[in-house]
């Protein structure tokens, strides 16, 4: 679309110019700019810094700007227009929204490193890490927050915006709280969706610990924990599976989409690292606590079917979603970390372990070795020694903040958002139920987006209740074997049991359904052999969930929940026949046998 009209500003930001939209924001009419900032305000490095921004004018009549801060560190706004069009909605209907690609993403000078992707700092992701730090030499040390808050400053000025209303996300609400404290008077409100602390990035993964065990509590629903986890304290059951996996790592056959298996290895290591990504998907951490037990009870399937095919939230972005370079860049300089940014690297991971170490209580049942593996904290143990930050106030302004914070958040819980909030004199907090990180766009039932609405409009935040059912429920423990199912009710003996089988078997399918759709995906293999194709519903193909009896055959499904079927039943385990489910009744004949009975409701989903 066309130019952004300059307005005069300071003298940083008079050498902004007009530049043409990317797709989609030329779609969306918006206008877009790029500004030349300083590479260091502070002028200890040399050099311009240039800034693309992008502005949308509000559908109505505006009564003020939006910024949306993206997180990371090191995501690009100016890609991420449509998706927060979408989700901000109706709020954008009186503000106009303004993106700006931090200082070294995107078009704003990305730094263009590459690091090998991998859940721990392999010898090859360390090595890269160096070598990115080099390349950038003294431009490393303006990849930080407080450079990006003073370019953001630059570009409203350029535009001649009296006042911002911020809204970040995890990352972003550093960027938000370091803007509000060096620029009030340019600060109208300020939204944080899942907070991070302002004096300093969670890099040694000492946050999850805070809330893991509440979050698994609330996870497992009535009839709780004692029926999923095998214990009415989830972190005892963790602990015992931990102590288990110490002593010998578990391996599970993980069944492709086409009916092929591979090996799958659950040690320590991939466990520590489920429970933290399940923040972010919530068909996940509702099958964690279940496959824990089935875990204890000697069966790895479950547990090797998540760490294997971890598939149940939406696509992953790309690798260039995030800018590796200005997200180590920022990491290093900005975290708690036991060392300064500046010092030397010898004795860093030493002093990292030595940490994790004296704090081993609060990581516990997870030893020191395995937080330490998986901590973003290691990627900083080859990153060159740079100049840290200038600092920031602890407490901010009173400018009016709302707090968002997902209940099921690992990586900032509502533990630390209760911190965040004594740092501002006027604040909300809104704590929201079964949702994890990110909880504007993981809120399915859009109170966290209402009560942003209302507060940008100077109105009352209603509070986020839980609801009388989870909007997911958690996965029921089903053991290995048919002979250990109870048979369903007035259906005794092997029929029975199968009956169970054939109930368990086509929940556990409505769930892979409902991952492989939100993943693209139309083929999907079950968890012990079989396959499952998506269309207007799901069809079987010998899926087996429990040894030895397999269904095929055909079922509609609507979220997790089956809503009919027909299906063949066969296996050297089973009562071979043909049932049917009509709501939540099952007919047919397994083994001779007629069936006809109500399904409940821990099968029925």
């Amino acid at each position: 679309m066309g130019a952004v009209l300059l307005a005069p500003g300071p003298a940083a930001a008079q050498t902004a110019a007009p530049m043409p939209c990317p797709r989609p924001l030329a779609v969306l009419r918006a206008t877009c700019g790029r500004l030349q900032a300083p590479a260091d305000h502070t002028g200890r490095v040399a050099g311009v810094q240039r800034v693309a921004f992008a502005r949308i004018a509000a559908s109505g009549a505006s009564r003020g700007t939006l910024t949306v801060l993206p997180g990371g560190p090191g995501e690009a706004a100016l890609g991420l227009a449509a998706p927060v069009v979408l989700t901000l909605g109706a709020i954008l209907a009186d503000h106009d929204l303004l993106l700006v690609d931090p200082r070294g993403t995107g078009l704003s000078d990305a730094t263009g490193c590459r690091v090998p992707q991998s859940a721990t700092a392999t010898p090859a992701v360390l090595a890269a890490v160096a070598a990115c730090g080099e390349r950038l030499g003294p431009r490393r040390a303006t990849l930080t927050t407080t450079e990006q808050v003073r370019d953001l400053e630059d570009v409203r000025a350029a535009l001649g915006i009296p006042r911002l209303t911020l809204l970040g996300a995890s990352y972003g609400t550093k960027v938000a709280a370091e803007y509000v404290r060096r620029f009030p008077a340019s600060t109208d409100r300020v939204v944080l969706d899942s907070p991070v602390p302002v004096d300093g990035l969670d890099a040694a993964s000492e946050l999850p610990s805070l809330a893991l065990p509440r979050v698994m509590r609330e996870v497992c629903w009535p009839p709780g924990c004692r029926l999923l986890a095998g214990d009415a304290d989830p972190r005892r059951a963790l602990a015992r599976l931990v102590a288990r996996l110490q002593r010998h790592a578990m391996t599970g056959r993980v069944v492709g989409p086409t009916g092929a298996s591979r090996r799958v290895r659950v040690d320590t290591q991939a466990l520590y690292t489920l429970l933290l990504s399940s923040d972010g998907d919530p068909l996940m951490r509702v099958d964690v606590p279940a496959a824990i037990r089935a875990a204890l009870d000697g069966d790895p399937a479950y547990l090797a079917r998540l760490v294997g095919a971890p598939a149940g939230a939406p696509p992953a972005p790309d690798e260039d979603a995030i800018d590796v370079g200005r997200f180590i860049a920022s990491l290093c300089v900005e975290s708690r970390l036991p060392w300064r940014p500046d010092a030397p690297l010898a004795g860093r991971r030493a002093a990292l372990l030595a940490q994790l170490t004296r704090d081993a209580a609060r990581f516990a049942p997870f030893p020191p070795g395995v937080v330490a593996a998986a901590a973003n904290a290691t990627a900083c143990l080859t990153w060159p020694a740079t100049p840290a930050p200038d600092p920031v106030a602890a407490v901010a302004p009173p400018v009016p903040t709302l707090i968002l914070s997902g209940r099921e958040d690992l990586r900032t819980p509502v533990e630390d958002a209760r911190r965040t909030a004594a740092q501002y004199p006027d604040v909300r907090l809104l704590a929201v139920p079964d949702v994890g990180h990110s909880v504007l766009v993981n809120d399915p039932r859009r109170c966290a987006l209402r009560g942003v609405a209302s507060f940008l409009a100077g109105g009352p935040v209603a509070p986020c209740a839980r609801g009388t059912r989870p909007l997911l429920a958690p996965a029921p423990f089903v053991p290995a074997d048919v002979d250990r199912l109870p048979a369903a009710p007035g259906v005794p003996g092997g029929a029975g049991r199968t009956a169970t089988a054939v109930a368990a078997t086509l929940l556990d399918t409505s769930r892979q359904a409902l991952r492989a759709a939100l993943t693209g995906r139309r083929r999907a293999g079950a968890l012990r052999g079989g396959t499952l194709t998506i269309g207007d519903g799901v069809t079987l193909r010998s899926v087996e969930v429990v040894r030895g009896v397999r269904l095929s055959g055909a079922l509609r499904v609507e979220g997790t929940t089956v809503v009919g079927a027909r299906v063949r039943v066969s296996g050297p385990q089973a009562a071979p026949g043909v049932v049917s489910l009509r709501g939540r009744r099952l007919t047919g004949t397994l083994g001779g046998r007629r069936i006809d009975q109500r399904l409940g409701g821990a099968i029925a989903g």
